[in-house]
């Protein structure tokens, strides 16, 4: 079985304030006399930002039955669908690169440009299936190779793809 913790579900601000939101339940409960609705309300507080904060996706290949699924984690709760396949063709790796197009109040515009690699594999049916990313491309490519290591009995090309 290889287990892959793939990207968090929210981007990093939207975590940052699920971390404020878990600050701010026990904050309501403190400062506010106790009733039921304050006491609701700090549960949701609770639980939103929890799950804002650690909520990510992963990808779970079970190389003994052929199957993979792509799933969303919530602490140790996994939810996703097994979908089977007979073989992996091949893993391959592409650059994804990104612009950001920034203007300040003068009009003065800065572009920020941003690459980062990611790793999918090929199925017997055609799909791809993304596996993981990273900014780095020889980490990444360290851990393709890892991967390939661990599902060599169901993969049919042995050689990582670029």
């Amino acid at each position: 079985m290889i287990d892959i913790k793939q990207e968090y579900f929210f981007p990093p601000m939207f975590r940052i304030f699920g971390g404020v939101l878990c600050l701010l339940g026990p904050l309501v409960l403190i400062t506010q006399p106790h009733t039921l609705g304050y006491y609701v309300l700090t549960v949701v507080f609770l639980l939103t930002g929890l799950t804002m904060v650690f909520l990510r996706y992963g990808l779970s290949i079970d190389v003994a039955n052929t199957n993979y699924r792509i799933y969303r984690k919530l602490f140790w709760q996994q939810f996703g669908n097994k979908t089977p396949f007979r073989f992996i063709e091949k893993f391959f790796i592409n650059e994804v690169r990104d612009t950001i197009v920034m203007t300040t109040r003068a009009g003065i515009t800065h572009n920020i440009r941003k690459s980062a690699f990611k790793a999918y594999m090929k199925l017997d049916d055609g799909s791809k299936v993304h596996v993981d990313t990273d900014q780095d491309k020889e980490k990444l490519k360290e851990r393709v190779e890892n991967y390939i290591a661990l599902s060599h009995t169901i993969l049919k090309s042995k050689t990582l793809e670029w």
